[in-house]
């Protein structure tokens, strides 16, 4: 929460009376909501927006995401992102103290393309790899039912927010739809909210705090390898509810991540055929003492916590996982 307000107007106060406003208030949410984005003062900003949306100073301006992370490249700088929606696929790759942030919460909304007949549209909508620092917030992060149906392996698989070997802050965004259009592919092991994996030793640490998360297809927050670690706090994550189609997880860390998850509630996360189980928090060979985790609701989740460990990820399933490039996931 701390980073994202660095990056947003100072707190309003507010008496939260009722009972959805106490919830709300205990998560953090109500000390953003609406607020304007502010740019820091100590880098260049870019905008990205039509002409005049954005009415504080900056560096320039410029008609995409991709275009103003670019023209950042790995000096620090501060992203402002007009409300509206964008349609692309974003990469920040080698960057440095990087923020981007909504005009006003959840006001940018970043999509995928639609695909063609031709185009398979796959990955993720933002990815962040070989980065340190690089903050996301405010935004709203969709599939938009743009997603190939097809399943995808590797790097290919459909992700809302992915960081690959970076460091940073995602916080305050909504993250919707990260899933295939129809549902005949819901089975396919993708479809990760949120995706913090490192292939090289790292220590990388993302902070994920007072997102809300929803109708993804896999995992809401999932956390792996042993140079990841993240606090997963304060976040409002949803699952499809009971479902054949695949085992959903609210929360997983795997590999040997670290970190802690405190103060988010997780709902509707329940797998109805007889081989798997959905959990809240799963926490896949990983050592269950590394992982902190205190304060968390959930709601219709067939296993709040399950610790699972499996030594052969390549021979399950006659290879399945190991054909389709998903272990470790």
């Amino acid at each position: 929460m701390k980073a994202l307000l660095r990056h947003f107007a100072k707190p309003f106060s507010l008496t939260c009376s009722t009972s959805t406003l106490r919830w709300l208030c205990g998560i953090g949410l109500l000390t953003v909501m609406g607020l304007p984005a502010t740019a820091r003062a100590d880098t260049a900003t870019f905008v990205v927006g039509t002409a005049g949306c954005y009415s504080g100073a900056y560096s320039a301006s410029y008609s995409t995401i991709q275009a103003a992370v670019n023209a950042a490249g790995s000096t620090p700088a501060t992203i402002i992102v007009c409300n509206g929606t964008y349609q692309e696929q974003v990469v920040v790759s080698h960057a440095s103290n990087l923020t981007v942030e909504a005009e006003s919460q959840y006001g940018a909304v970043v999509e995928p393309p639609p695909g063609t007949p031709t185009t398979s549209i796959a990955g993720p909508v933002i990815r962040v790899v070989n980065s340190s620092e690089v903050t996301i917030a405010g935004l709203t992060v969709t599939g938009g039912n743009n997603f190939s149906d097809e399943c995808n392996p590797g790097d290919d698989r459909i992700a809302g927010i992915r960081y690959d070997d970076s460091s940073g802050t995602i916080s305050g965004n909504r993250i919707v739809n990260i899933k295939h259009t129809d549902p005949a592919y819901y089975g396919c092991q993708e479809g990760n909210a949120v995706w913090v994996a490192s292939d090289s030793s790292g220590p990388y640490r993302v902070e994920i705090t007072d997102n809300i998360i929803t109708n993804y297809q896999k995992d809401g927050i999932v956390v792996n390898m042993p140079g990841s670690s993240a606090t997963i706090a304060g976040n409002r994550i949803r699952g499809f509810g009971r479902t054949y189609s695949i085992a959903q997880n609210g929360i997983q860390f795997g590999f040997g991540a670290s970190g802690e998850v405190r103060n988010n509630w997780v709902k509707n996360d329940w797998y109805t055929g007889a081989t798997w189980t959905a959990g809240g928090i799963i926490l896949f060979d990983v050592n269950a003492n590394k992982i902190k985790h205190s304060l968390n609701k959930f709601s219709g989740v067939q296993r709040n916590l399950a610790v699972v460990t499996s030594q052969a990820c390549p021979e399950e399933h006659g290879g399945f996982y190991q054909d389709y490039n998903l272990c470790p996931y």
